[in-house]
């Protein structure tokens, strides 16, 4: 089953690959909203993914809590809706991945202090599955390949054909 997963914001992080094995193509890339049809069309032309993997948007009471600006809210519901409409036009299941169950997925943790260190600890767990280099700090990226990897797991019910423990 091939997954496509997204973190859907100002730089569209993405994994793709078949579940149960590795990421084949994984990165991140400024897509504004009008771009994101085009974006996910040629995707989706190059290879057809069975499932997309979005990650959740957050509830409007989340957003007030964390004072997003009213704008951000809009654009995040507007790239949702554009992953959804592209979807259902070429009959590609979606999925939305809860942020909270994937980061305890991947980093083990649901909480890791500040949002900063949240990112940094799913950047650390990609560099232990050799999904990026050591050297590779793209949080957007990190954060695709994290949604892949909770549906690969989860969803596709396909555990890792190759074990890698601590970046061993």
């Amino acid at each position: 089953m091939l997954i496509l997963a997204l973190d859907n914001g100002y730089r569209t992080g993405f994994a793709e690959g078949e579940a149960g094995g590795r990421p084949s193509r994984s990165g991140s890339e400024k897509v504004d909203v009008p771009e994101l049809l085009r974006w996910l069309n040629k995707a989706f032309k190059r290879q057809l993914p069975r499932l997309v993997v979005v990650e959740d948007v957050l509830p409007l009471k989340a957003y007030a809590r964390l004072g997003t600006a009213e704008h951000s809210v809009y654009d995040a519901l507007r790239r949702r809706g554009v992953v959804e409409a592209c979807c259902g036009l070429w009959g590609v299941e979606l999925r939305a991945a809860p942020v909270l169950a994937v980061r305890k997925h991947f980093t083990g943790r649901v909480s890791h202090g500040s949002q900063k260190d949240g990112k940094r600890a799913t950047i650390m767990r990609c560099r232990q599955l050799r999904y990026i280099a050591n050297d590779e700090a793209d949080e957007d990226r990190c954060d695709a390949l994290a949604i892949w990897d909770w549906a690969s797991a989860t969803i596709a019910r396909r555990p890792p054909r190759e074990l890698v423990l601590f970046g061993g």
